[in-house]
């Protein structure tokens, strides 16, 4: 779809860069598989570079393959426009298994990658406009209106649109993510074709992703590519001191491994605070577990240091946060206050969970 030479551009680079790095020794972080990515993805969200890159030599034992998806999905879900050449050398290692085994094999290209992520700047503004485009009830009526048009309408509606939430809705459309209408017909490569004139190593690089993966963040970053050209602000999030269970942080056992699932499913059963919170505002019971798991990886798990803003990124930070909380919007901020006041005991919970 694309020429090789715009994925040859991108590896000549790295491998520039590989040569003029001392290459760390593998060592691997004992835990399973599904920790271990996790791990990874949160030491990169807080540039914790040697625990990145102990998760990663685990995963390298495990699974290559899993953890070239791994980095791929958190380069589109992390490090944002502001970072684009660094998930252009992901994408482009990950996809080119002969240059890596040309180049001495897998673990010194990830290395270098990960040392480079942890050094640079966050962003999760791809997620953030995901997010409203999911859930803010303001874009109803359009997305209604999106599953009417035809293809063309469609795409060209993602490229035109006034408001990006709109435009977000479209992409995921015409990329077959939406789940608020049958895009299931929907031709990927159409959409991502449609780009290629504007921004041929950009569109090229996210189809690419958006193939191996399927992570639709893959669309949203390239109708957010004018992004790069504006100036940006470094911020750390308000993080807690990092508390372990051995040698893995508890940030990284959130609601999607077992262990984080299990803490949260208890911690709902014990904490008479949060129970009284999800009662004062008609939560459905349901929703108590789902709410919080929620709110504790917003808080703890999906935290970064040097997350990169700009005007258009902070708005779209602000607008997604109230949003798919599993609770009324105006809960939200309270809700949040609750769970961090309870993070200590969460922690302890985590601290002494059992880990197999």
């Amino acid at each position: 779809m694309f020429p090789e030479a715009i994925f040859d551009a991108t590896l000549d680079l790295l491998s520039d860069e590989i040569r003029g790095q001392e290459i760390p020794s593998p060592a691997p972080l004992n835990t399973d598989s599904w920790l271990a990515r996790s791990v990874l993805q949160k030491a990169l969200r807080r540039g914790m570079t040697d625990l990145a890159l102990s998760a990663a030599a685990q995963l390298h034992l495990l699974d290559r393959r899993t953890l070239w998806r791994r980095l791929i999905v958190t380069a589109l879900e992390d490090l944002g426009p502001q970072e684009f050449g660094t998930i252009a050398a992901v994408v482009c290692a990950a996809r080119n298994s002969g240059w890596r085994t040309r180049s001495g094999g897998d673990w010194p290209i990830i290395a270098a990658l990960i040392r480079r992520a942890c050094a640079g700047t966050r962003s999760q503004v791809a997620n953030d406009l995901w997010n409203i485009a999911l859930h803010d009830p303001a874009l109803s009526d359009a997305k209604a209106d999106i599953c009417e048009l035809s293809p063309d309408a469609v795409r060209e509606l993602s490229m035109q649109a006034s408001d990006l939430g709109v435009r977000a809705s479209a992409a995921l459309v015409a990329i077959g993510q939406a789940e608020w209408c049958d895009s299931g017909s929907y031709d990927y490569r159409a959409f991502f074709e449609v780009y290629a004139a504007r921004a041929p190593v950009e569109t090229a690089v996210l189809s690419e992703a958006f193939r191996i993966t399927r992570v639709p963040l893959a669309g949203l970053l390239l109708i957010l590519g004018h992004e790069t050209a504006q100036p940006v602000a470094r911020i750390n999030d308000d993080v807690a001191p990092v508390a372990w269970n051995g040698p893995i942080p508890t940030f990284a056992m959130d609601q999607y491994t077992r262990s984080g699932k299990t803490v949260i499913r208890q911690f709902v059963q014990q904490s008479a605070i949060w129970n009284r919170f999800c009662k004062h505002w008609h939560i459905q019971k349901p929703n108590h577990i789902a709410a919080a798991a929620e709110l504790l990886f917003r808080i703890d798990g999906a935290a970064v240091t040097s997350r990169a803003l700009s005007r258009q990124s902070a708005d779209l930070r602000n607008r997604s946060e109230i949003l798919g909380c599993f609770m009324p919007v105006g809960a939200v901020h309270d809700a949040a206050s609750v769970i961090r006041l309870q993070l200590p005991l969460i922690d302890k919970m985590r601290s002494s969970f059992k880990l197999t």
